[in-house]
């Protein structure tokens, strides 16, 4: 968007492109998917509304903006740039902007404007597609709610990843939708402060949209009793023999490491919508030279140094966000030092878990992709 389109906004807009869209839309849902929906007639057709759902995959901004009765004006981040294929349908659709880890004042007056026109404000509470759970529920939905006095609807999808490449493939993945009943705007209690008020009315909204998905049409991942991350690391010389790791030099923050390696789509930001040539930690447990995991972490480095501090902090908070930079920089000083010094280095990211199902423990060296469409 430009400064000019971010002063104001007529709702509804760009009702051409957003109705081809639609249109476009609806005809391959209906000619590639098998839907399932239910309580539609929830959906008031008339009036402010904001439209809040769970968010694993592409698909649900699919079907929230093909089948809506009403011209949806969702609200995105912007904290870095999208893959090519979305952003090319971002910046034609035109979203308001949310710049991630910042409380964005006019990301937020755009959202009460297209509420004081009796519009329809889309959110994801829980932020992006990052983490395969359940997440914390971002406060800005109730904040939203009470200053723009506007009703929530909440709709529960079926986590939808992995469903794009299902219907493209014509394999025609059901596609459930249930519609929630409609909640009052957000009041405040008095005698509590603000900013908890608005986020314990944030997550009983969430609680609200995970309420419409029964707990069978749940992927596994959220049905984990447990998830533990670890990182083992080893230092040899040209010998091949295992030298110690210097205390000062210790990855004491190492489960962090090993967590974000794990969440794919979090190291793959870093690669393919910011264009950092961090391969080397990606294939990590392959023990690349140190000086390419060095490289590979500084990128990461100053990328949160230089443009974006709130990466990790967004999405994790404050003590598990600066925890995870924390890591990448231990990483960083161990990998120059054995450089340094002639030596190899050998990361290997560990995650044990167990399902709720099973009595089996699961244990993994090396991240998977996690499906996002």
């Amino acid at each position: 968007m430009t400064n000019s389109e971010n002063k104001a906004i007529s709702y509804p807009r760009n009702q051409i492109v957003r109705g081809t869209f639609q249109a476009f839309g609806k005809f391959l849902l209906m000619l590639l998917t098998r839907r399932n929906i239910s309580g539609f007639e929830q959906y008031p057709k008339k009036r402010r509304l904001i439209v809040v759902a769970n968010h694993t995959g592409i698909m649900e901004t699919v079907m929230l903006t093909s089948l809506a009765p009403r011209q949806i004006e969702f609200m995105g981040s912007v904290d870095i740039p999208h893959e090519p294929q979305l952003a090319l349908f971002m910046n034609a659709y035109k979203f308001i902007p949310v710049y991630r880890g910042n409380v964005s004042v006019q990301s937020m007056r755009l959202g009460l404007q297209v509420l004081e026109q009796e519009g329809v404000l889309g959110i994801f509470p829980e932020g992006g597609i990052w983490e395969p759970a359940i997440r914390k529920a971002q406060s800005g939905v109730a904040w939203l709610s009470f200053h723009g006095n506007s009703p929530i609807l909440p709709i529960g999808f079926k986590p939808t990843a992995g469903a794009l490449p299902q219907a493209l493939r014509l394999q025609r993945p059901e596609l459930i939708m249930r519609v929630g009943e409609l909640i009052p705007p957000i009041q405040l209690t008095p005698g509590v402060p603000k900013k908890e008020a608005f986020q314990e009315a944030a997550q009983q909204i969430m609680d609200a949209v995970w309420s419409l998905v029964p707990e069978d049409e749940l992927k596994p991942y959220e049905q984990l009793v447990y998830e533990i991350f670890d990182l083992k690391t080893e230092v040899r010389d040209q010998s091949n023999q295992n030298i110690g790791i210097p205390g000062e030099l210790t990855v004491t923050e190492g489960p962090s490491f090993a967590k974000i390696l794990y969440r794919t789509t979090l190291i793959n930001n870093f690669r393919q919508n910011l264009h950092l040539n961090i391969d080397s930690l990606k294939n990590i447990d392959q023990s690349p030279p140190p000086y390419e995991i060095a490289a590979a972490s500084g990128y990461i480095l100053n990328y949160l140094e230089n443009d974006n501090p709130f990466y990790f902090t967004y999405r994790y908070g404050q003590k598990e966000g600066k925890s995870m930079e924390t890591s990448i920089r231990q990483i960083h000083r161990l990998a120059e030092w054995a450089d340094q010094s002639g030596y190899t280095l050998k990361a290997i990211p560990i995650r044990k878990y167990k399902y709720a199902n099973s009595s089996e423990e699961i244990v993994e060296t090396r991240p998977t992709e996690l499906d996002k469409w």
